[in-house]
């Protein structure tokens, strides 16, 4: 239930994965010390509070966006932090920083809101209703209940997802017939790149690494280099790997990892060990935040046009999505005249 808030809370901020780094707009905070920092502190203590000064962070031609509204949003997204947020030891350019985000986006928003508005799209009832029911999991009431625990009241939510509904509407209007993706395009992506389509399949061995117990450290290298020197001395690696490596999920199957090793997806010193190591050789021993690898190379291969075309045409299609959508926002920006107050 308490996931369902967060994604609702969060979800007057779905334009953040459309756009790249804001370069138009930015929130000057004036006297954050004073202002929304004490805002901050109340809001912890009692999410229910009225802000005692509200004072106007966004404003265009057309809306003004207040602390009022931005700072509930912060404190929820400020809970992520965990101790720190209730130590209060964030520091006020980590708050500036935040607030200054999700001002932006609530910004672009509200944009793409009085647009949608203007272009005369409207949420039916049954609609909101419909949507209300799905991200409170069917219980309503105790949905209400959950948002006593939380800066938000339920007509805040309420008219969040309204607004989340209407922009939808505009935005899939604005991309329809506009995103697709021939299989020319998807055939140039992929031979331009097609490094990153490489895979391999590897064994290892893995001895774990205690931040807590540095002395123990120096042991699972000692055993590292140990489990080395047979491999090199001839010893089968599936059954050395049953014997020493603390990988659970693969320490019985041999040390095989089931799914291929692809390009982007591993932390980059077990990625980089994979696929320089030659097929049927054995890796150095590496190390990456987990603790200290050996591995084995077993097959590498480039996957087929065949295997990867669907995931290509999606990220083709993400790639023009993003670009008509800033292309709105720039429009958008002007036509709107926003000012983010000092």
């Amino acid at each position: 239930m308490k996931k369902n808030i967060i994604f609702l809370i969060l979800s007057s901020l779905l334009l953040i994965n459309l756009f790249s780094h804001d370069k138009y707009l930015s929130v000057s905070l004036f006297n954050f010390e004073n202002i929304a920092q004490s805002d901050l502190r109340l809001l912890k203590n009692n999410p229910k509070a009225t802000l005692k000064k509200q004072y106007p962070v966004i404003r265009s031609q057309n809306f003004t966006i207040s602390n009022q509204y931005i700072l509930p949003l912060m404190i929820s997204e400020l809970k992520s932090t965990g101790e720190l947020y209730q130590s209060g030891l964030l520091t006020k350019a980590f708050l500036e920083n935040k607030f200054q985000e999700i001002g932006i986006h609530v910004a672009l928003t509200e944009l793409f809101y009085q647009e949608a508005l203007a272009k005369g799209y409207q949420i039916t009832d049954q609609e909101l209703n419909q949507q209300l029911y799905k991200i409170s999991g069917g219980r309503v009431e105790r949905y209400k209940e959950k948002l006593s625990e939380t800066p938000f009241t339920y007509d805040y939510i309420v008219q969040d997802v309204k607004k989340t509904l209407l922009i939808e509407k505009y935005e899939n209007d604005l991309i329809k017939n506009r995103l697709n993706i021939s299989e020319n395009e998807v055939a140039q992506y992929y031979q331009k790149n097609k490094e990153q389509y490489r895979v391999a399949k590897v064994r290892h061995i893995l001895r774990l690494l205690d931040p807590e117990k540095k002395s123990e450290n120096k042991g699972a290298y000692q055993t590292m280099l140990l489990v080395e020197k047979k491999l090199k001395g001839g010893a089968d690696f599936a059954q050395l790997a049953g014997q020493y490596s603390e990988d659970y999920h693969t320490k019985d199957n041999g040390g095989l990892i089931n799914n291929y090793v692809t390009r982007n997806f591993m932390v980059k010193d077990f990625e980089e060990a994979a696929f320089n190591t030659p097929v049927g050789q054995i890796s150095k021993i590496f190390i990456s935040p987990m603790g200290y690898h050996i591995l084995k190379v077993e097959e590498k291969r480039l996957r087929s046009l065949k295997e990867v075309k669907d995931e290509i045409s999606y990220l083709l299609i993400s790639q023009k999505r993003k670009a008509i959508m800033d292309k709105e926002k720039e429009r958008f920006i002007d036509k709107y005249y926003v000012q983010i107050l000092p």
